[in-house]
């Protein structure tokens, strides 16, 4: 199989078939010229890349191209993202963080690599505006406001009855 420059090509671990699967890994490449970068094109730079073989869709395809994307990086020293912000990621979803503290993130939704690598992205994206969302406060209703609403739902209710039992009524056919 072809690699990529710089690129490494290692067997892989885990997942099934692992001991015939090759993958195809990309180092993180240390920020050159920072300044000019924007902070998400920063933040790609931060991340491990790697692929493997799918089980995903692609046919026979699937038996011959590293199509799974999977990135990594390490959450608690991810300085790009908020330190609350990591915390909340870290708890929400915890089942993605490995023993070592790295946030894992896979897709095998399409059979071109580089779609499940913007899938990897945008899931991280997702995650991180999911943990900066501030929680919805929620009003206390008084007894006033509930009442009166219980109130209005039965008046519309007997009103929708009286409806229904006009129309019955003017089906019926006086024969006298």
């Amino acid at each position: 199989p072809r690699t990529r420059p710089g690129a490494v090509q290692e067997r892989c671990t885990e997942g099934p078939g692992a001991d015939r699967a090759w993958c195809c890994t990309r180092q993180p490449r240390p920020p050159t010229h920072s300044k000019t970068l924007s902070p998400g094109s920063q933040m790609v730079l931060r991340l491990s890349i790697s692929y493997c073989r799918s089980s995903g869709p692609g046919g026979q395809n699937v038996n011959k191209v590293n199509s799974k994307a999977e990135v990594r990086f390490h959450l608690a020293s991810a300085d790009w993202i908020p330190e609350d912000v990591r915390q909340k990621i870290a708890v929400m979803h915890k089942n993605k963080i490995s023993k070592s503290g790295d946030l894992i993130i896979n897709s095998e939704v399409s059979r071109y690599q580089m779609r499940n690598r913007a899938d990897c992205l945008q899931k991280i994206r997702d995650m991180i505006l999911e943990a900066t969302e501030k929680p919805q406060v929620k009003r206390k209703e008084t007894s006033e406001m509930l009442i009166a609403r219980v109130e209005k739902m039965n008046r519309e209710r007997l009103r929708q009855k009286k409806l229904r039992s006009a129309i019955k009524q003017d089906r019926s056919v006086d024969f006298d």
